[in-house]
């Protein structure tokens, strides 16, 4: 624009010079005056529209600025919302497999019911059938058989030998082939019948125990009698006795534990486990005997809420039963 400019004022300079004695071509010169004026105020207006032009564009460049954070922060928005979801997909599905054990668990208990109330009325018809037996016994006892009186006669010789009443030995000699009868019937009825025995451990590692809750020792090895429930974790004597347990736990690294074998909810004895280091966990184990009323529930149970105690199977827990028994004999001592 500056060359063009000059030249229009060297070609001015010369017309005028030219021409300046003659007024006939003044309105020409007039003219070109205007001209020139007209391109000024033209490079005027081309500077303001480079400034705007500047300014627009650094309020373009403020807003590509702005417009990228923007995008960044929906990125980010973006990325949190997807982890969200991912979450509560994740949450959804441990719900339902929540549900899923939760009704497998019903639909083994509704067959655990079932299976014990057919041994209820198996029991009943074993107990029917021996009340039955015992009301024949009663009748049958007095009844005097060829064996009653040899024994009746060898005792009345003997007794005659020294000087005692002849009707007492027959009752004695009675009463103890009775009972011996009475013995070998309740042998037969539990024949077969007293075998019970479990032994099951830790396949995960439980974290966040809760006060007083059951370890359920999921992978069961033995269990004959089927009298250990692994969803309960809980063992329930099918009848009474003396029975034998034992467990064995491990602690978690950097946890300290307190465990309780309880009978019926009630603490018979504790074990203590720790893990001081990652690298070392201690262990602790036990061996119990208890007397059980048919239907008592025995069981491991945290006492330090919030612990956690290892599973792969580290931690296990057993027992069986010594000797079926009709009531809780005497304690000596």
């Amino acid at each position: 624009m500056l060359p063009a400019l000059v030249l229009l004022l060297v070609y001015n300079v010369c017309f005028t010079h030219a021409y300046s004695f003659h007024p006939e071509r003044r309105n020409v010169i007039i003219g070109q005056d205007l001209l020139l004026d007209l391109v000024k105020r033209m490079d005027a207006k081309d500077e303001e529209i480079k400034e705007l032009r500047g300014i627009q564009e650094a309020k373009i460049n403020k807003l590509m600025i702005q417009i990228g954070e923007q995008d960044v922060n929906i990125n980010e928005l973006r990325k949190k919302l997807n982890e969200k979801e991912k979450q509560q997909n994740e949450n959804l599905n441990n719900l339902q497999q929540a549900v899923e054990k939760l009704q497998f668990e019903n639909v083994q208990l509704h067959q655990s019911n079932s299976k014990f109330a057919g041994r209820i009325e198996s029991l009943r018809a074993v107990m029917n059938n021996y009340i039955q037996t015992h009301n024949i016994l009663k009748t049958f006892i007095p009844e005097k058989t060829s064996y009653d009186v040899k024994d009746e006669g060898i005792a009345i010789e003997d007794n005659a030998a020294r000087g005692l009443n002849t009707s007492t030995p027959a009752i004695t000699v009675t009463n103890n082939r009775r009972d011996a009868f009475g013995k070998n019937q309740k042998e037969e009825r539990h024949a077969g019948t007293d075998m019970v025995a479990f032994f099951a451990a830790l396949t995960d590692s439980p974290t966040n125990l809760g006060l007083d809750q059951n370890l359920r020792f999921d992978h069961v090895i033995t269990n004959i009698g089927s009298a250990y429930n692994p969803h309960a974790g809980a063992f329930l004597a099918p009848m009474s006795g003396t029975y034998v347990f034992m467990s064995t736990l491990l602690a978690c690294s950097g946890h300290k534990g307190l465990f309780k074998l309880a009978h019926n909810g009630n603490e018979v004895c504790k074990l203590y486990v720790a893990g001081t280091s990652d690298t070392q966990w201690d262990t602790s184990a036990g061996s119990f005997v208890l007397y059980l009323e048919k239907g008592d529930a025995v069981s491991i149970q945290n006492m330090y809420t919030g612990e956690c105690v290892s599973g792969d199977h580290f931690s296990y827990f057993s027992g069986f039963i010594l000797k079926a028994m009709e009531q809780n004999p005497s304690v000596v001592g």
